[in-house]
């Protein structure tokens, strides 16, 4: 718990870590209630930031908060509260609060490399949702501007970032030298935890790579989560922007079968068709 973080910085990081959370608000106050309209805070399974003024109304919406979190579908909740008679607050006055549970970014993306396909893919990434960390040693690859949900890494060791990443990440590898995506990919199959790992190129390039991995001691079974070439089948165009929207589409197409999604989303289906 902590009061002293204020409910906007408490949804910016949360988001940037890729965590659910519930956002508490006070959508009407009448008479004598302890704050006024709009007062909010945040909810995790295990943590509070900000308050809508303590007491009983609080501990009611946290503990509606974290059904919300618990419960499989659920998004919004709206109650109302009498503060005299139904929580016996001394102020007497009337809340309706509103809970909104706000969702995980679902994918987060790791992409390394800042050249003319990823810099396509930026822009599609950037309407989809998902968190992106965009990795190059070359400082000067970047444009000034990118998505808000773009995160520029600059670095020297574009391998070792891989040990920064989340588990659970999807990892795209496209950098300018085959020899740093080899390492990159020994790195990422090396750590084991991530949800995907494609590597740009063509299916000689995968067999090189398979070769290069296996003699480094890696089986065939975790040389399998290595996709080359990466996007969706049967797709021949070779333009920077072709070739990002396939890939996004398969990392789309990927993301709702790990996650479960009942049916997909009907503009893929029709590119499988």
């Amino acid at each position: 718990m902590d009061r002293s973080v204020r409910w906007q910085r408490a949804v910016a990081d949360l988001h940037a870590a890729g965590r659910s959370f519930v956002l508490v608000t006070l959508v009407e106050t009448r008479g004598s209630s302890p704050r006024d309209d709009d007062g909010k805070m945040v909810v995790t399974k295990e943590a509070l930031y900000d308050t809508i003024g303590g007491g009983e109304l609080e501990h009611r919406a946290v503990d509606m908060a974290r059904e919300l979190l618990a419960e499989p579908g659920a998004r919004k909740r709206l109650e109302d509260f009498p503060l005299g008679p139904k929580l016996g607050q001394c102020c007497g006055g009337y809340v309706r609060v509103l809970l909104e549970r706000i969702e995980a970014c679902r994918m987060r993306v790791e992409l390394h490399g800042a050249g003319h396909v990823a810099k396509a893919l930026v822009k599609v990434l950037g309407d989809i949702d998902c968190l992106v960390r965009w990795i190059d040693e070359r400082d000067d690859m970047f444009p000034d501007k990118v998505p808000d949900n773009v995160t520029v890494v600059r670095t020297r060791a574009s391998a070792g970032e891989v040990a920064e990443a989340p588990a659970g990440a999807w990892h795209l590898v496209m950098t300018h030298d085959h020899a740093l995506d080899l390492e990159i990919c020994d790195a990422v199959l090396s750590r084991g935890d991530f949800d995907y790992l494609g590597l740009i190129g063509s299916r000689s390039k995968a067999a090189r790579f398979g070769k290069r991995l296996a003699e480094r001691g890696f089986t065939a079974e975790e040389l399998d989560r290595l996709h080359c070439p990466i996007g969706l089948p049967y797709t021949g165009g070779k333009a920077p922007m072709e070739i990002a929207v396939s890939v996004a589409a398969d990392l789309m197409r990927r993301r709702d079968r790990l996650h479960g999604a009942a049916h997909p989303p009907a503009a893929l289906e029709l590119v499988r068709r």
